[in-house]
């Protein structure tokens, strides 16, 4: 019988390659009978010589020493380990004859290492895609079978490796093959996946609120999406409305004043914008629009703060607004802004009226006004005011308010006013006379 030998290699990984031994044995008449193949991983710059090492058969002259990386004995050609051949019997029968040296990858053959030879139980041995591997349940990761049916850590965490199974390796009770679940804790302690888990649960219910809350603000978007989409074909329809001429344009009037919530302030408030709205009827034309155009005054003070508790208290759980009936708005108006005692009032500034600095003319403005809301003030009536205890009530306010010259010259006349009309004629010219004699003398 003969046989027939040829190999190759397979760069793994940088200098990590794979030895391919392929042998074909041949009767006695030259058939081939079967074929075996070797299988060995070498850990050097260039496989070639290991390939030569194995023409070579047993080195019997050559320095040995213990690979750590390989599990396996190894010799070398010269003083370096550059040219590095794996032995072919392992352990080598010649590995006696060994280097003193010792490197983080080799060491001295030893009876210690001769055990391990082949086991890969090394710390520092690199795994090869022909071992085969599982994962270890207790200590969380990758290892290798040695040729005992024993298993060892893997270098490296996850292994690179962990997928190829060459063989169908017989399980143990703490340990399952290798899978993409339990990849992710190769290499880690029971406290750092732990806290990972943790961590994930953390993020994974931060993630859920911030979707909850993100689902809930699309929702408020599309409901103000759906409004603005509404005002909008209102406007529109009004533009079309607009070109057909069935609108009119606002009459320029002067507008209501701002309203600061002064109930002095508010019954000319109301009457300034009942003047306006009815002026311009036809563009206020629903209640909506006037309430909207009413509140469009608060902007200041106590009617600020009113009209943003006004439009909550209108606001629907939807986000609608909905501003209610224009009488009822009124009458929230009368109720909140109205002076409780307004007749009484007037009647209490009435009575402390003092002219001071101002003319005759801007002191019975004032006057009547005070009376008007004391409801004191009547229309004219020459054939009874001059015997009417109303209007004679009133000229008594009125002299009191004077200035004390002037008073004195309204009643020294030969014919002192009978009637509030005539005593607010006869002050308002006496007054006049009396600031444009001043003006000429340079006194005033």
């Amino acid at each position: 019988m003969s046989f027939e030998r040829k190999f190759t290699y397979i760069t793994l990984q940088e200098s990590l390659h794979l030895i391919v031994i392929a042998t074909l044995y041949k009767d006695s008449f030259g058939r081939p009978t079967h074929k075996t193949f070797h299988l060995i991983a070498v850990h050097i710059e260039e496989p070639i010589f290991a390939i030569r090492a194995f023409h070579l058969g047993t080195v019997n002259n050559k320095t040995h020493y213990f690979s750590l990386t390989l599990s396996t004995d190894l010799t070398r050609s010269g003083t370096t380990l550059d040219r590095t051949f794996v032995c072919e019997a392992q352990p080598c029968p010649n590995r006696s004859n060994t280097t003193e040296e010792e490197g983080d990858d080799y060491q001295p053959c030893s009876e210690d290492n001769e055990a391990l030879m082949g086991d890969k139980a090394t710390d520092e041995y690199v795994c090869v895609s022909t071992d085969t591997h599982v994962f270890d349940l207790e200590d969380l990761e990758d290892c290798h079978y040695g040729k005992r049916a024993h298993y060892f850590s893997c270098k490296q965490q996850p292994c690179p490796h962990r997928y190829t199974l060459p063989a169908k390796p017989s399980l143990k009770d703490d340990a399952e093959l290798p899978t993409k679940e339990n990849e992710c804790f190769a290499g880690k302690s029971l406290q750092d996946v732990f806290l990972e888990l943790r961590e994930y649960h953390q993020e994974s219910r931060i993630l859920n609120q911030e979707r909850e809350e993100t689902l809930a603000t699309m929702e408020a978007l599309q409901k103000k999406l759906e409004k603005v989409e509404a005002d909008l074909a209102k406007a529109l329809e009004l533009i079309e409305e607009g070109k057909k001429g069935k609108t009119k344009r606002e009459l320029r009037m002067n507008p209501p004043n701002s309203f600061s919530g002064k109930r002095s302030e508010f019954p000319s408030f109301v009457d300034n914008f009942k003047m306006y709205l009815k002026v311009n009827h036809t563009s206020y034309d629903n209640d909506d629009k006037k309430i909207s155009y009413v509140l469009s005054f608060f902007d200041k003070g106590e009617a600020a703060q009113w009209k943003t508790s006004f439009i909550r208290d209108k606001t629907t759980s939807d986000g609608d607004i909905e501003l209610g009936s224009w009488t009822d708005f009124l009458q929230r108006l009368e109720d909140d802004f109205r002076e409780v005692d307004e007749k009484g009032e007037a009647l209490y500034q009435l009575q402390r009226l003092q002219q001071q600095n101002k003319t005759a003319e801007e002191l019975s403005s004032e006057f009547k006004i005070l009376a008007h809301k004391a409801k004191l003030l009547k229309p004219p009536n020459p054939e009874t005011d001059a015997t009417d205890p109303g209007n004679m009530l009133l000229q008594a306010y009125f002299k009191a308010a004077l200035r004390q010259g002037l008073h004195r010259r309204i009643m020294d006349a030969d014919e002192p006013p009978q009637t509030l009309d005539t005593l607010i004629s006869r002050a308002i010219k006496l007054d006049n006379q009396w600031r444009r004699t001043n003006r000429d003398l340079g006194l005033h």
